[in-house]
């Protein structure tokens, strides 16, 4: 009990610092570039370049500690590193390529992205994924593998990844909220003080809405700490054997806080009063529910915190998670809609 209470302990302190500098930095100018690479040269003798972002640098983060979460409570519960590892990997098959397609189908651009049309495939297939390694490793006489623990996993997992890809919607300026002068009074008064105010003619929400240098709501800000306090408490549960409540909090929690803060929000969603990415978060808590009725939930199973976090210190899982942050920067890190033009001198006074 006093490890887990650490563990929470500890990476609520690491969230709520994190929160607290990237609400305030991350919404200036020079947190959107994270660097740019030389690509070809122009007929002027300068440089066309390729723009790296800080949001593909947060979501690799984001994706890198939502899986490292996944492993280190499967651990805790001693389902080995393998199921864990299979489990996650046919997740992110589907998941990860369904961000960019439905995006595209829905908002109807080229270059865009959508973490809640991934999260929705994910939430379908999971349960399905997790049967077939359950299969699996009963065919081949090796432990048993608890779907709902599986489950339960997953969704506090991707509750703290989707929290720290808020900060890179920060970055970016996307996925912003409306102006706090459009908001009705109450809402006002709350967050006159407490705001985005978005720097930078290249963030989205300037060439999108010309809304940069305008107070705006903090939509990120605050979807980002709902969701942590969603992951704490479900890694609480977890951790306490009450693996159901653990899934259904944390699921419940973020895909309705979804439907809530697309009412708040000022980014195009698609047309319609809905949009189709409300639809699927209010299908994704519906079908969530079934799967918990559906399969058992076990009762009573100890789980050792330190036992899941000495995985982390295994190799593999090192290396693991280093290409996973590595393949998620490039995927997301490349700016195919900020162009960059260099030029390179010497510096005379210096040689």
């Amino acid at each position: 009990m006093i490890e887990n209470l650490f563990f929470i302990t500890g990476l609520g302190g690491f969230l709520f610092f994190l929160s607290i500098w990237g609400f305030k930095f991350l919404p200036k100018e020079k947190w959107q570039v994270l660097g740019t690479i030389p690509i070809a040269k122009t007929p002027d003798g300068n440089w066309s370049g390729l723009n790296l972002t800080y949001y593909g640098f947060f979501n690799g983060i984001a994706a890198t500690i939502a899986v490292a979460i996944v492993l280190i409570l499967l651990g805790a519960a001693y389902i080995p590193f393998s199921a864990g590892i299979l489990f996650v990997l046919g997740i992110l098959v589907f998941a990860a390529p369904s961000a960019k397609i439905i995006a595209r189908l829905v908002e109807k651009k080229p270059c865009t992205l959508s973490i809640g049309a991934a999260s929705f495939v994910g939430i379908i297939l999971a349960p399905w994924i997790a049967v077939g390694v359950q299969t699996l490793f009963a065919r081949l006489q090796l432990p048993n593998i608890e779907i709902m623990v599986l489950m339960a996993a997953i969704s506090t997992g991707y509750a703290f990844g989707e929290g720290i890809g808020r900060l890179s919607c920060i970055s970016f300026g996307c996925c912003y909220g409306k102006p706090v002068s459009q908001l009705p009074r109450y809402l006002q008064f709350i967050f006159r003080h407490a705001n985005f105010v978005f720097l930078g003619k290249t963030k989205k929400i300037a060439y999108a809405h010309a809304l940069d240098e305008k107070e705006i709501l903090p939509i990120q800000g605050i979807t980002s700490i709902i969701y942590f306090i969603s992951g704490l408490t479900g890694t609480f549960l977890f951790l306490q054997g009450s693996f159901r409540a653990s899934f259904l909090i944390t699921l419940a929690t973020t895909q309705l806080w979804r439907i809530v803060s697309e009412f708040l929000r000022a980014d195009f969603r698609g047309e319609g009063k809905l949009s189709v990415y409300q639809y699927m978060a209010i299908l994704s808590v519906i079908y969530s529910v079934g799967i918990s009725l559906l399969f058992y939930d076990i009762p009573v199973l100890s789980t050792s915190i330190s036992q899941g976090l000495s995985l982390m210190w295994n190799l593999p899982v090192i290396l693991f998670l280093q290409a996973l942050w590595l393949a998620v920067f490039i995927s997301t890190g490349r700016s195919k809609v900020i162009s960059a033009e260099l030029s390179f001198h010497v510096k005379m006074e210096n040689i």
